[in-house]
């Protein structure tokens, strides 16, 4: 019993590893690949079995044995078995789901089962025609194993093709033993390309869904309309009304025009040879025409017959919409008028289409109505016509759309592509600091970049300069360090600023030199004058400017022109313009105020065309002597800036007041610069070096007038008033979890001193943004706060959320959100009380048996996967559940495979000196294991043990993912193919990691599959390589990710390093950790790696030690153990320090050539000090640190910046910058909280670019947890659950026996007065049934208490059977006391 108990724990707890279960999801359709889970992974698969049960009352039949398919399986044409031993089943169907089992040789083990779940979507019932206007209900199934508990309600749910959900009527749910069905009732109408989405879901996770698209047919004998764009497959089903032919006998028939003839496209099911389009029709097996690659020319009216006969069947016509410049020789790619022309060709002897039945809207879905826009009407086309304004650079999309009642039937778009032609002028804007590609226009295509020349004019007064010559930078140029050119000949600029600004010409040789000309115009916005603090409260001038070459005309007037970050156009007084000979600019002033991220927009605008734009943000503090307004939300940390006018005094005589209401106190908050103990919320208060207030994690509480008062005086100073916006469910302890309408309460605390703010200040508007208005919303004003309610109806399984605002003059102040946690209620079915306490029992006595218990999520007793990138610090918590020890008695425990070998890493708290890795390892204070700059080798198992004892604590698992190029010596900075390797290496004793766990993104999170992704798996490590095509200049980023289960375990990113040009100075920023290629820019390109030299310098002090001589590392270095030297002769240093920064050159041989050097900045972030417990609550402080070449310019201020992880920038109070002869640093005071995963990053910016930026994040521990106490509460548990059970039965007995005693005397009482009834002068004979019906049984039994043996021998004697009998009712004078009789059986036992 004990052992099936301990079994049973295994199954219940435990999923996704050997000896458990996995659930697998997949359409009906698809391609399954069903690993092979078995514990041992010494087998070959010459001895796997795959067994498959459906039901768990069927037999257990093989699908394969001994490695090979069992030939008599109905499927076994669609079963294989790859290298993997893994079951491959070839388009599954609903009837393949079921459980699966691997299991090596004959063993009866009790492996790991994979339970395949597939989900189907058809119409019901199937011969229903879908594609019939009217209603249609589809429906979605998923097939399950049957002895499954069936899945939890709405866990089907539709969406359409834009994502919406489909809720309400017509939607339908049911449950059956072996599967769940939804159903979708909806409203098709023909031609009208609807998608419909069935998703199972558990726990807000899409599992897998299944699509449904009708395919429109029509009915026979009928017309069927389809419209399709140029360029589309087109597939025409065949709609005679015979299904009982084949195919050889159809014939299809096409007519453009109802006065030509009906020729032959198909004859007996082939396509006619003769026909012009032959090459592009076919027939599949459903004698549908397939047409590819369709024109203008197709469209018409088709029809399907089959054999000789002439019926009149149903046809269909097809649409076709085109869109082109006309005529089409223009080329739209020059500035100028344009005209689009979009053109529905359809069968002729159709009623012209009505007109405006041709719509155009541009890329922002904006109708294009008025001037520009025609239509015409012809015999055999519908065609509207669009008049644009094209201008190079632009990248604009207009879109013509086919509308039917209000229904788009078809649209078609069009782009323009801008390259200019050879010859002529090309106009670029870009704004400063972008990096830009001029290309080479020459119309002579025949050439190397060997001979290409770059020109540059700014003015045209001052001489050409030569920027590359023969297809290299000059590097006598100014900006040689900030140029190259690509395989294209193309020049590349980067990071640009306003003097780039001019004429640029590509050239060929020493013939021609002024082909192709571009200009190129640079952007730029600031406050003015530049040392101006545009955060301060009050007017402040921002100027907009456009660089150009000067000899253009004057840019018009007001082609300059400002919005704000609403869109809102910006005129009238405060906006000036102003034209230079070189450049346009216009000025804004705006009145800027403290706690509003106003941001302003200035766009370069040509014929209402935007070419350019760039924005600006103020950071606000306010200034002293008025009120300043301050929104936060409920659960910020908030820092007050005191704005007394007095800037001499020390913070050590400042006084803090707070004022919730006029009419109280004015009490102490901060008196003499230190917090007031006995403040109630002293705790959370504090005064930073600027004598700001904080406040952390505000509440509702903290609303209230704020001043800052410098000693004893009065002054009435500016005052700080801090509202404090909440949201909830109303009343609080309400479970918003629940289906059903739920009521959210938003509520703006405030000084009371304010006015009541205006009605319908707060807004609420949902996830998408929409405003949700009317029914259902609630406005409430009281005297120190306002308050709006939202009553919602909730849906467990859904995301919504619901947002409230507080806008003051359609300014949005501050908003909070609310989003349900939807949570799965707790099924109290006696099964699932039976399983629970099952579970519960098996628990305890796993306990008593291994003196542990097992505990979920990373307590002790289990195992903790943890993953992390080569070059973090991990820190690994000692989770042995004893909790009474030190740390001087800990040891930690390394294995990289399960070998007999368990290495010690950490002995009586220490590191142990003879770890290979000793330098890198270090114990923390809760004798966690730190790693600093972890390796793939660092990957393993880790077990911390108190003292000598062997018990089996929980471990920990570490993952290191890497990712690099392959070979490692390759350069990715050069154009061409580059092949990226993405490992995961791991504890090798694991399953393999599954296919397809490796997953890459690009920068903008865009997954990246198909051809050039390849994955592998090794006995230790997974991995995933991807070959992608670099071009110099473009800092794509690849991003290699682990995936378990839709949930991101880890990522790494790639960038390519890509090489200025030498004879400049090149600057590289990166984080402390990482691995750095410095490449070698020396201006020969002759020379061997061989004698290449290194240099490094600090500082600039006269010895200039060297790193890399003749091209090897040289030994003595400090850091020879992490540098090396590649193919390409560049200077590779592993996971750099601090102590890495300065200044990096690369010479050839012994000379001394002043090539370019390599800048390298070293950014670090980490508390303050090291030794500090981030963990803890309390105040941290972090210290962010750019160390760099010391002779360099000290770094601007603030060019170190802090953001949250929401991106939100860090300013005020708490945050302070330190300029030093050889770095630069910040520092940022926060507020720690445990449980609070709050992440803080710290950013180098440049003019507006961010070059490198550096993470932190607390590691917060769960607190310990006694066992002891663990399994005393379990057992109180049980305890009352019996207890409460026992009561619940007693209860029940005590009411079943009061109602029968009740119904017992009523029944004695009635029989007392009708005992007569029955009785009469004439005796009347009773009916059987009569009897039967008027009886009353009452059964006594006399028996002893005998012991056992007696008891089963005459366990029936003396057992006494009273009845009585109710007879027919008579008048008191007839009754008869003989009426009333009794029947005495004994009953005798039978020998």
């Amino acid at each position: 019993m004990l052992g099936l108990v301990l079994v049973l724990i295994v199954v219940l707890q435990f999923e996704g590893t050997s000896g458990g279960e996995l659930h697998l999801y997949h359409r009906a359709g698809d391609d399954v690949v069903l690993p092979c889970r078995s514990p041992s992974s010494s087998y070959s698969c010459s001895i796997v079995n795959w067994f498959y049960l459906r039901d768990p009352s069927t037999n257990f039949p093989l699908d394969v044995e001994d490695g090979k398919v069992v030939e008599s399986s109905p499927r076994a044409a669609r079963l294989n078995v790859d290298s993997n031993c893994s079951l491959i089943i070839n388009n599954i169907t609903a009837e393949d789901a079921g459980r699966y089992t691997c299991r090596p040789g004959s063993g009866t083990t009790v492996d790991g089962s994979l339970l395949l779940s597939v989900l189907t979507i058809s119409p019901s019932p199937p011969e229903d025609d879908p594609t019939k206007d009217g209603d249609v209900t589809l429906n979605c199934s998923l097939e399950r194993y049957s002895g499954l508990d069936p899945c939890p309600k709405n866990s089907l749910l539709w969406v359409d093709e834009t994502g919406t959900g489909l809720t309400g009527e017509g939607v339908g749910f049911k449950l059956g033993p072996r599967r769940c069905a939804s159903s979708l009732t909806v409203q098709h109408q023909s031609g009208t390309n609807r998608t419909y989405t069935c998703r199972f879901v558990v726990e807000n996770s899409v599992k897998v869904e299944a699509h449904y698209t009708a395919v429109f047919k029509g009915t026979s004998g009928g017309e069927l309309h389809l419209y399709h764009r140029a360029g589309d497959d087109v597939v025409l089903p065949c709609r005679s009304p015979s299904s009982s032919y084949s195919c050889s006998i159809v014939n299809w028939f096409y007519l453009r025009d109802p006065s030509t003839n009906f020729p032959f496209e198909v004859k007996d099911g082939k396509v006619v040879e003769s026909s012009p389009r032959a090459a592009r029709l076919n027939v599949d097996s459903n004698c549908s025409l397939i047409i590819n690659n369709i024109t203008a020319e197709d469209a018409g009216r088709y029809t399907c017959r089959p054999g000789s006969g002439n019926i009149n069947d149903g046809s269909l016509l097809l649409g076709v919409l085109t869109i082109s410049p006309s005529p089409p020789e223009d080329d739209p790619t020059k500035d100028g008028d344009v005209t689009l022309n979009c053109s529905l060709e359809r069968y002729s002897g159709l009623d012209p289409c009505p007109k405006n039945s041709l719509l155009w809207v541009d890329e922002t879905e904006t109708g294009l109505t008025g001037e520009g826009v025609g239509f015409k009407l012809e015999p055999r086309r519908c065609a509207s016509s669009l008049t644009v304004q094209h201008q190079s650079g632009t990248n604009r999309t207009y879109t013509c759309r086919f509308v039917v009642e209000n229904s788009v039937k078809v649209e078609a778009h069009y782009t323009a592509v801008f390259k200019g032609t050879s010859g002529g002028e090309l106009h670029l804007y870009h704004r400063a600091g972008d990096d830009v590609v001029l290309p080479c226009r020459s119309s002579s295509s025949s050439y190397s970049c060997s001979i290409v020349n770059w020109f540059y004019l700014r003015d045209i007064i001052t001489s050409i300069s030569l920027e590359v010559k023969d297809g290299k930078v000059v590097e006598s140029s100014p900006r040689a360090a900030r140029l190259n050119v690509d395989s294209n000949c193309s020049l590349i600029i980067n990071n640009i600023t306003a003097e780039d600004a001019g004429l640029y010409f590509c050239g060929l040789g020493s013939g021609i030199l002024y082909d192709d000309r571009l200009f190129l115009d640079v952007l730029t916005i600031s406050p003015s004058p530049p040392d101006a603090d545009p955060t301060k409260d009050g007017d402040v001038t921002l100027n907009c400017s456009l660089e150009r070459y000067s000899g253009f005309d004057r840019c018009p007037e007001n082609s300059l022109l400002w919005v704000d970050e609403t869109g809102t156009g910006l005129t009238g007084e405060g906006v000036g313009f102003k034209l230079e000979p070189r450049r346009c600019a216009s000025s804004l002033t705006v009145q800027h105020q403290s706690g509003t991220n106003r941001t302003y927009t200035c766009r370069f605008v040509v014929e209402n065309s935007v070419k350019v734009e760039a924005h600006y943000t103020a950071v606000f503090k306010g200034t002293s002597g008025g009120e300043l307004h301050l929104y936060h939300r409920a659960g910020d940390d908030v820092v007050l800036p005191c704005r007394s006018s007095s800037s001499s005094y020390s913070c050590s005589i400042v006084n803090w007041f707070y004022l919730r209401d006029p009419s109280t106190n004015f009490p102490f908050e901060v008196k003499d610069g230190k917090v007031v103990e006995s403040s109630p919320r002293a705790a959370r208060l504090n005064v930073d070096s600027n004598c700001s207030l904080i406040i952390n994690n505000i509440t509702a509480e903290d609303a209230g007038r704020y001043t800052c008062r410098s000693g004893s005086r009065n002054i009435n100073d500016g005052s700080l008033l801090l509202s404090v916006l909440t949201i909830s469910p109303s009343p609080p302890e309400d479970d918003p979890t629940k289906d059903g309408d739920v009521t959210l309460n938003c509520s703006l605390e405030r000084y009371s001193g304010l006015d009541p703010c205006p009605k319908n200040s707060l807004l609420w508007v949902d996830e998408t943004g929409t405003g949700l208005t009317g029914e259902g919303v609630g406005f409430k004003l009281e005297p120190r706060r306002c308050a709006s309610s939202l009553t919602v109806q909730h849906q467990s399984g859904t995301n919504r959320t619901y947002t409230c605002r507080f806008v003051v003059e359609n300014i949005v102040k501050v908003e909070a959100h609310y989003t349900a946690v939807f949570k799965d209620f707790t099924d109290w079915s006696p099964l699932s009380f039976i399983m629970l306490t099952l579970r519960i029992t098996g628990l305890i006595l796993m306990v008593g048996i291994t003196v542990g218990i097992i505990r979920t999520r990373g307590t002790s007793g289990g195992e903790l996967h943890l993953y992390h990138r080569a070059g973090d610090d991990v820190v690994l918590p000692c989770r042995s559940p004893s909790s009474s020890y030190s740390c001087s008695i800990v040891n930690w425990f390394y294995l990289r495979d399960p070998s007999p070998n368990f290495p010690l890493d950490v002995e009586d708290g220490k590191v142990v000196e003879s770890s290979p890795r000793a330098a890198r390892l270090n114990v923390d204070s809760n004798c966690s294991l730190i790693i600093n700059n972890i390796t793939a080798e660092d990957a393993g198992r880790y077990t911390c043990r108190p003292g000598s004892g062997n018990i089996n604590d929980g471990s920990l698992l570490l993952g290191v993912l890497t990712i690099s190029p392959s070979p490692p010596e390759d350069d990715p900075t050069k154009d061409g193919d580059v092949t990226l390797n993405c490992s995961l290496e791991r504890y090798s004793g694991l399953d393999p990691c599954p296919k397809n766990s490796l997953l890459w993104v690009d920068e903008t999170g865009t997954g990246l599959t198909g051809e050039g992704v390849g994955f592998k798996l090794e006995p230790r490590r997974c991995a995933s390589s991807l070959t992608v095509q670099h071009q110099s200049g473009t800092n794509r980023t690849y991003t290699c990710r682990f995936v378990v289960e839709d949930s991101v375990k880890v990522d790494a990113h790639y960038t390519a390093v890509f090489k200025g040009t030498s004879g400049g100075e090149l600057h590289l920023y990166h984080r402390a950790g990482d691995d750095v290629v410095l490449p070698c820019r020396s201006p020969s390109s002759s020379y061997s790696c061989s004698i290449v030299n290194w240099f490094y310098l600090r500082d600039p002090s006269p010895n200039f030690p060297l790193d890399v001589e003749d091209g090897k590392v040289v030994e003595s270095s400090p850091r020879a153990a992490r540098l090396n030297v590649d193919s390409n002769c560049s200077l590779i240093i592993n996971n750099i320090t601090a102590e890495d920064a300065g200044r990096y050159t690369c010479r050839p041989g012994s000379g001394n050539i002043h090539d370019g050097s390599l800048l390298l900045g070293v950014l670090t972030i980490s508390p303050s000090p090291p030794e500090d417990d981030p963990t803890k609550d309390g105040d941290v402080t972090l210290n962010c640190s750019l160390e760099r070449y010391s002779e360099l310019d000290p770094c601007p201020e603030n060019s170190l910046l802090w953001v949250d992880e929401t991106g939100t920038g860090l300013t005020g109070e708490g945050v302070g910058f330190k300029l030093e002869p050889r770095r630069c640093a910040s520092s940022l005071t926060v507020q720690h909280q445990s449980g609070t995963n709050r992440t803080y990053t710290c950013r180098f910016v440049v003019e507006n670019s961010v070059k490198v930026e550096a993470h932190y994040t607390a590691v917060f521990k769960d607190v310990p947890v006694n066992n002891t106490i663990i399994i005393v509460i379990i057992i109180i548990i049980i305890i009352i659950i019996i207890l409460v059970s026992v009561i619940g039965v007693l209860l029940l007995l005590v009411v079943l026996a009061a109602v029968f005693v009740k119904l017992r005397k009523t029944r004695i009482k009635e029989d007392h007065r009708t005992t007569a009834e029955n009785q009469g002068s004439t005796h009347e004979s009773l009916d059987y049934d009569d009897v039967q019906n008027n009886l009353t049984y009452v059964t006594v039994d006399h028996l002893r208490h005998r012991n056992d043996e007696e008891i089963k021998v005459k366990q029936d004697e003396d057992t006494v059977t009273y009845s009585a009998v109710r007879t027919k009712k008579k008048r008191e004078a007839d009754i008869d006391p003989s009426g009333l009789y009794s029947y005495i059986t004994k009953s005798q036992l039978t020998k």
